[in-house]
């Protein structure tokens, strides 16, 4: 009888010790994908037509981070813009999937439905109309 207690608490510590492996390798990738998505880069869902064809309702995109904490969004980058709080969105939560058509400096224009940024017609491949 005194060879099953041994056998018994060594099991018991056993188990302990890989619930705690289990817990520390959990605990570590969840603060990994906290990282990821704070710093590193996020998934946005699209919501309505207005990125069509490149992008269609309901497309999952991830969109990186760590590219605009090293430098400005472009023309023809694809961007994520907050909605900012408002009367009509009190939440502020919505968020839109959009392309950068200008950057600081530029001026834009339509004009008989034509995209004129700084005086030039922009060629546009990317809409349908």
């Amino acid at each position: 009888m005194r060879q099953t207690k041994p056998r018994q608490a060594g099991a018991q510590k056993g188990a302990m010790r890989e619930i705690a492996e289990w817990l520390v390798t959990l605990a570590g990738a969840i603060v990994i994908a906290l990282l990821i998505h704070a710093y590193i880069g996020q998934g946005y869902t699209v919501l309505g037509p207005s990125m069509q064809p490149t992008l269609f309702t309901g497309e999952r995109v991830v969109i990186g981070k760590l590219t605009y904490r090293l430098a400005e969004p472009q023309r023809g980058d694809i961007v994520v813009v907050k909605y900012p709080k408002s009367a009509t969105n009190p939440a502020g939560e919505n968020s839109y999937v959009k392309r950068v058509i200008g950057v600081p400096g530029d001026t834009l224009e339509v004009r008989d439905g034509r995209l004129i940024r700084n005086g030039d017609v922009v060629d546009e491949p990317y809409i349908k109309e």
